[in-house]
């Protein structure tokens, strides 16, 4: 098999049908992207999509926005960042990321063994400079992973447009942004009401 772009978007598929689907594609060794913008993605069919990802040394890029993910969805989505390190984009636009999503984003960051991650896209999912501020390794409880400098070493697109970033410590998350993405080209930031 040679397929390289597989699109599923705009779908409302049972997860019987996305289990069957990836499964079927797991001999297809070409695999490039996956496009599941606006597609109900179940939390049940992660084992599936992990296991077609992992097959697919040649995998880059995935889409979810608007997938409707949830923070269990995006926890499961990140088991197989840590070992897929061939992927260079993740869209994971307008979905509502909570607390223990964002943590374990920002676990995979600190464990991954060889992140080559260039384009994260995170607008739209209610992040607040709080949870900014841990993604960035920057509060308290998490200081033991401040231990190393540049967690974001191959980033150079970061997509936080649409979110809750404001307020008084916006700047110094700002700052945080710059000096520990070194590589960081092109920031988006728009439709967060700066102060």
């Amino acid at each position: 098999p040679t397929l390289r772009h597989l699109d599923l978007s705009n779908n409302s598929m049972s997860s019987l049908v996305y289990k069957y689907t990836f499964r079927s594609m797991k001999q297809n060794k070409c695999l490039e992207s996956i496009n599941l913008f606006n597609s109900s993605v179940h939390n049940d069919v992660f084992r599936e999509l992990n296991d077609l990802l992992l097959h697919n040394k040649s995998f880059s890029e995935i889409n979810f926005n608007f997938a409707k993910l949830g923070s269990d969805g995006i926890r499961s989505y990140l088991d197989t960042l840590c070992h897929a390190t061939s992927i260079k984009s993740v869209k994971i636009a307008n979905n509502t990321l909570k607390y223990p999503a964002l943590v374990a984003l920002s676990y995979y960051f600190s464990k991954s063994p060889k992140p080559k991650l260039e384009e994260l896209d995170l607008s739209y999912c209610n992040i607040s400079v709080r949870e900014l501020q841990l993604m960035m390794n920057n509060m308290p409880q998490w200081t033991f992973w401040r231990k190393k400098r540049d967690l974001y070493p191959h980033i150079h697109k970061l997509v936080l447009g649409g979110n809750h970033i404001n307020g008084r410590n916006s700047i110094e998350s700002f700052e945080i942004m710059v000096t520990r993405i070194q590589n960081l080209y092109a920031l988006d930031l728009h439709k967060n009401k700066l102060t």
